[in-house]
């Protein structure tokens, strides 16, 4: 889950949230995922020169042995969030990336896994050693954020099928999947006194990004921002969790 969260992030750092936890009880289920994290996905395949479908696939939760462009295509994707360098799972970078998004008792759990994940021994080359990481790691974390799916889906009353709608882009104006986007908000630090805290998006989004991608999601950034300040509270949360969206699909 946290591979999955980190992924959206080249689109949207709010987006990147508010779907991983979203499909944290929907094994690898991928599709809004995919469109915020397009322009890395598609970068990383053609470098790798893996088959798309193995890609639409993986994130799914199949990982076949004999694909080596696939394995290739996970080392691409981990170099371009700073978590792979000199032959190693980089998990102190991990631990940071989930520190800035995460609080304590949520990431808890969470560098658990992933520190038992990134302390297996290499396999073999680069791209087999990313690729059995993110196979381990997505059965080690499968159940770490459906707690604060639950606790916001309980909290506020939302109806789960509102927010599974709202990943494929039907936004319903129902003050509980606005309220339900404010409590992930607020639980990742995003959001603070009904507000949205921009210095922890781009403390977020430098940490975790190459310095190439930067500037595509501070852009997102800076479109969704302004145009949202006259709303407050839940529908605040609701309105840039849209906007989000809107861009991310936008430029796939």
């Amino acid at each position: 889950k946290y591979f999955k969260m980190c992924a959206r992030l080249l689109i949207c750092t709010i987006t990147i949230m508010v779907i991983a936890v979203d499909r944290a009880n929907a094994v690898m289920t991928m599709e809004q995922i995919e469109k915020a994290a397009a322009t890395m996905r598609n970068s990383c395949t053609t470098k790798s020169h893996a088959d798309a479908g193995a890609v639409a696939a993986i994130q799914k939760g199949e990982f076949p042995d004999d694909n080596q462009p696939l394995k290739c295509y996970t080392l691409c994707v981990m170099k371009t969030m700073r978590t792979f360098k000199n032959g190693r799972v980089d998990d102190v970078m991990m631990i940071k990336q989930m520190d800035l998004m995460m609080p304590p008792d949520m990431a808890a759990p969470l560098k658990v896994s992933l520190t038992k994940c990134a302390a297996e021994p290499p396999a073999g080359d680069d791209c087999e050693t990313t690729y059995q990481f993110k196979r381990l790691s997505i059965e080690e974390t499968k159940e770490a954020l459906l707690p604060l799916r639950k606790l916001c889906i309980d909290k506020v009353g939302t109806d789960p099928k509102m927010i599974d709608d709202a990943n494929k882009g039907i936004f319903v104006p129902d003050w509980r999947l606005q309220c339900y986007y404010k409590c992930l908000l607020l639980n990742t630090k995003i959001m603070k006194n009904d507000k949205i805290v921009e210095k922890a998006i781009k403390n977020i989004v430098e940490s975790m990004l190459a310095e190439e991608s930067v500037p595509n999601v501070m852009k997102a950034m800076e479109n969704c921002l302004p145009t949202i300040q006259k709303f407050k509270g839940c529908e605040l949360a609701y309105e840039l969790i849209k906007c989000s969206h809107k861009y991310g699909s936008s430029v796939r």
